[in-house]
């Protein structure tokens, strides 16, 4: 009896743990009459949120996404990651957290081409990647618009799986710092 009663304590001493986050719209109706400003508010926002949770639950996610036997299939306009959602050895906390990452993640993609479209000012990013010969090279926004169109060109032409795809286009967003 007592076995039972602190199993069940245990249990619901996890439920109550389960943060959740909200899943962000890749885009909204009043994205693109948003302002410069605007936009780099929104995608600040997301990218805050998207950091909380790769924080505090990043490894958990890695984990599920990569460390299953799951398909690990990354849809960046719908930011639906298929494979977690349909395994049943990942807890369902771990693929809110994963499905809320995504979403963030889309979403600030969006809202970068929103802002390369408005021709705004486009700001520096942290980690610039050095071109060969430069010491420093400072990398904008809106090179990462341009390495996330060369990156999903790789991926739909076959050049890299679903697993290097997911990873890169992470490490892309990962740039982004206001």
């Amino acid at each position: 009896m007592k076995k039972t009663a602190i199993v069940l304590l245990l249990t619901c001493v996890g439920c109550a743990a389960h943060k959740t986050y909200p899943i962000l719209e890749a885009t909204k109706d009043s994205d693109p009459d948003l302002s410069c400003r605007l936009l780099d508010d929104e995608i600040l926002e997301a990218n805050e949120l998207r950091d909380e949770i790769i924080q505090e639950h990043g490894g958990a996610i890695s984990d599920a996404v990569f460390g299953t036997s799951v398909d690990a299939v990354f849809n960046p306009v719908n930011a639906v990651i298929g494979g977690i959602m349909r395994s049943v050895s990942v807890s369902k906390a771990t693929k809110h957290y994963a499905i809320a990452t995504a979403a963030a993640g889309t979403r600030m993609e969006q809202l970068l081409r929103y802002k390369k479209a408005k021709d705004c000012r486009s700001g520096t990013v942290e980690g610039g990647m050095p071109a060969e010969g430069d010491i420093l090279n400072i990398m904008t926004d809106n090179d990462l618009v341009d390495m996330l169109d060369a990156l999903l060109g790789e991926y739909e032409a076959g050049e890299i799986d679903e697993k290097a795809y997911v990873l890169r286009r992470s490490e892309i967003l990962d740039m982004v710092r206001y």
